[in-house]
């Protein structure tokens, strides 16, 4: 069984991995140089175009304001948040902030993310026996979006059996209630 610290520790090498693998991709002229004004600029651009909640909320926890274009002064001024993912993706410290881990992740478009869909996935791919996975990508204008869906047949029963409960409750309560009347 996989630690939580060691899938934390996976995710970090994956992220790095796909920092090296993004230096020669559409966004390689914010990576190459890495600053932390060129990581500032780069999350605009990507949160300008990213409908994913969870780049949000990582955006959110890290700062402390909501993403808004508009506002570049706000986060001009936050521009040193950037230093811990800057020295993370050099490889020259380890980042601790499970937020900054995760908007790393956004940067270089590393996926899946945040880190607890990763966790979750990984912890699925150990006990594989307890359901099914499926992957469906879906196709934004020029970018690929990958989506995990995870079904579990447990839950699955579980959730039929709360229907019937509430089917079977509802028939009661209105056969009562034309009863009462």
């Amino acid at each position: 069984m996989i630690t939580k610290t060691e899938n934390l520790e996976r995710y970090k090498e994956a992220i790095k991995a796909k920092f090296e693998e993004e230096k020669k991709g559409i966004y390689s002229s914010f990576l190459i140089s890495l600053t932390r004004a060129k990581l500032r600029q780069l999350c605009v651009e990507k949160l300008k175009i990213s409908s994913n909640p969870d780049d949000l909320n990582s955006f959110k926890f890290l700062f402390g304001f909501d993403f808004d274009a508009s506002n570049k002064n706000k986060l001009q001024a936050n521009t040193d948040k950037f230093r811990p993912i800057e020295t993370f993706l050099k490889g020259e410290t380890d980042l601790s902030d499970l937020n900054a881990i995760n908007l790393a992740a956004m940067l270089v478009d590393f996926n899946p993310r945040p880190f607890g869909l990763y966790a979750y996935r990984e912890e699925f791919k150990n006990n594989s026996n307890q359901g099914l996975i499926e992957i469906n990508t879906l196709k934004k204008s020029e970018k690929e979006e990958t989506s995990l869906v995870i079904v579990n047949e447990k839950t699955y029963k579980q959730n039929s059996n709360l229907k019937k409960k509430i089917a079977i409750g509802i028939t009661s309560f209105i056969g009562l209630s034309s009863i009462g009347f």
